[in-house]
């Protein structure tokens, strides 16, 4: 049989076709014109502003509530790009990082083409209004010279707060909140490409002032410690546009004080300076009093048993994010178990937790009520391809349900761990519910909606206290500003239905679930992350922006810092208290 490969009917229409070799040689090179750079960013731009309209959920809340307008902002960058002298990769990267970011969303998210990191050996955090240091490298030259809580006055010599407007301008952001200064006090020493971060060249010495708690002023410089850059932009300045941040060795040693040369580093870049501010296993609060035992040894969950107040034992568990599947549930199932046989109350510690997957957090707060909660209630944006994929889903499942009862309960469970991570209900009901989620979604396209009424994720709108043991006692849950997405969530279900008592600072308000897509590009962008929907509590009012108070403000103080959390611990064992003598009448 004769086969024509597509490249030979390719190579042939270009013979016949002077139009169709013109348009394919079209690609823009690095010698591409200014003007005609310019049109393909605008062309590229204009691809991500109608992917926004078609699938931000929360767009009219933003109008309405913030003032934002995705119109103004889109023309803002378009004028930028065309307004530009010499349309480089940056200025569109730059571009589209400050558009992006005009939402205040933090599901509003892009990634670059990049590899390049660098970093500094300590982290910082803004505490009572300046920002102080949090974290020293034990292995870097700065160990020893500065101390926990030293305010950090100055970089590069410039004042910090300059750097603070710097960021908030570069991101798109008009108002900041906690968590925005969070971000920001966290990009100053960790840097990445792919996330449109100024990188320093290899050699670059950072400055940086310190006050210390006697009010002495300390000035240190310290090599970055930089991974350049392997994937060069496309549209470069003609100057090669090399990031000059920072110092080089030569402009130091003529001003800095000897013994203020700290040299070195061990090469390592951030990962340690990430473990220490974002969520992991040990948290950063030490024992929250005298640890009488630690009962349930777990490669995900910290927990251990402790003496609060009055003597009454207090459990303590730490879930550091909503990444896990049935196995982690199942660790977590073992921990909620013995504390409900063997403490007075629980404390869980979702602090700096950045989310993960819904059923999974599903699957962790089935295990802490003895009664159904309220799950949150989404509007999601619909296109074509989700009621393409719903149609495909409900087909697939249709025929998993109609195979049910050919299953053993042990293959049952382990099939519903596929979809649901860990989240246990009625097998039929599950996964009847779900079949009903993508025909609803399917359906609603049919009659031509494009964002749908308020409806549960996976079908789910309650969530089943589950078969593997709960935990009925009180709780306090520890909440801050860099509690993301479903680490909103689970704050917001417990405390709509009084299940807890939420203790620390306003979550961050990411209020709706993540969707990514790509697009071929020159420009570097490897995706673009947008709201997908705009999700709503038990009462009906979004978590989009506004996040979840807590019953309790406690952010962290000076003396936190300088006192191993003195303030905070105190807060929680006044708050524990408060909560098992009130059991008690």
């Amino acid at each position: 049989m004769l086969q024509l490969s597509y490249r030979h009917l390719l190579s042939g229409l270009i013979a016949l076709s002077p139009l169709v070799s013109a348009t394919l040689n079209a690609v823009p090179t690095a010698d591409t014109s200014a003007e005609q750079r310019r049109e393909w960013m605008l062309r590229d731009f204009e691809t991500i502003q109608n992917a926004m309209e078609m699938q931000y959920a929360p767009l009219e809340w933003k109008e309405a509530h913030h003032g934002w307008s995705l119109i103004d902002e889109a023309n803002a960058a378009k004028e930028a790009i065309s307004s530009a002298d010499h349309p480089t990769t940056a200025l569109f990267q730059s571009t589209l990082k400050k558009f992006l970011g005009s939402p205040s969303d933090l599901h509003v998210q892009f990634c670059f083409c990049s590899t390049a990191m660098a970093g500094l050996p300590f982290a910082a955090a803004k505490v009572e209004n300046a920002v102080r240091v949090t974290w020293v490298d034990p292995d870097s030259p700065l160990y020893g010279q500065i101390a926990i809580g030293d305010e950090w006055i100055d970089f590069d010599g410039r004042p910090l707060s300059d750097h603070l407007t710097d960021y908030f301008k570069s991101n798109g952001v008009s108002s900041p909140s906690d968590t925005h200064y969070a971000l920001a006090t966290l990009a100053l020493t960790r840097r990445y490409g792919a996330s449109g971060d100024e990188i320093p060249f290899p050699g670059a010495i950072a400055l940086l002032s310190f006050k210390t708690a006697s009010g002495e002023m300390r000035s240190f410089w310290i090599p970055w410690n930089v991974i350049e850059e392997e994937i060069t932009p496309l549209f470069r300045s003609l100057s090669g546009e090399r990031q000059n941040e920072g110092y080089t060795l030569v402009d130091l040693y003529a001003g800095v004080p000897s013994e203020s040369r700290l040299r070195g580093g061990d090469g390592r870049l951030t990962a340690e300076i990430h473990t220490q501010v974002t969520g992991r296993k040990v948290g950063f609060l030490p024992a929250l009093g005298p640890v009488l035992s630690r009962p349930v040894e777990s490669e995900t969950f910290d927990n251990y048993l402790f003496q609060g107040p009055g003597g009454r034992r207090i459990g303590y568990v730490r879930i550091p994010d909503y990444t896990g599947g049935p196995e982690e549930v199942e660790e977590f199932a073992r921990i909620i178990r013995y504390m409900q046989w063997h403490s007075d109350a629980l404390v869980i510690d979702q602090l700096n937790n950045l989310g993960g997957y819904l059923p999974y957090m599903y699957a962790i707060a089935s295990h802490l009520t003895s009664q159904p909660l309220h799950a949150p209630l989404h509007r999601l944006t619909i296109t074509p391809s989700d009621a393409l994929e719903a149609h495909w889903s409900a087909e697939d499942l249709r025929g998993i349900y109609e195979f049910l009862p050919n299953l053993s309960e042990q293959h049952v469970v382990s099939l519903l761990d596929k979809f649901f991570l860990g989240y246990l209900d009625e097998p039929q009901h599950l996964l009847g519910r779900y079949i009903s989620y993508y025909e609803t979604i399917r359906d609603l396209w049919k009659k031509g909606v494009t964002l749908s009424h308020p409806i549960g994720l996976m079908g789910i709108d309650a969530i089943q206290p589950s078969p593997r043991g709960v935990y009925t006692k009180p709780i306090v849950m520890l909440v801050n500003e860099l509690c993301v997405s479903a680490g909103d969530f689970l704050p917001a279900i417990l405390q709509d239905e009084k299940r807890v008592f939420l203790y620390g600072n306003r979550t961050s308000g990411a209020g709706g679930i993540f969707r990514s897509f790509a697009y071929p590009n020159q420009l570097g962008v490897r995706w673009v992350g947008l709201t997908a929907s705009i999700c709503t509590r038990k009462n009906g009012q979004p978590i989009e922006s506004l996040g979840v108070t807590p019953d309790r403000t406690q952010k962290i103080t000076l003396r936190d810092l300088r006192e191993n959390y003195r303030d905070y611990l105190e807060g929680i064992h006044q708050t524990l208290n408060n909560l098992l003598n009130r059991e008690l009448r």
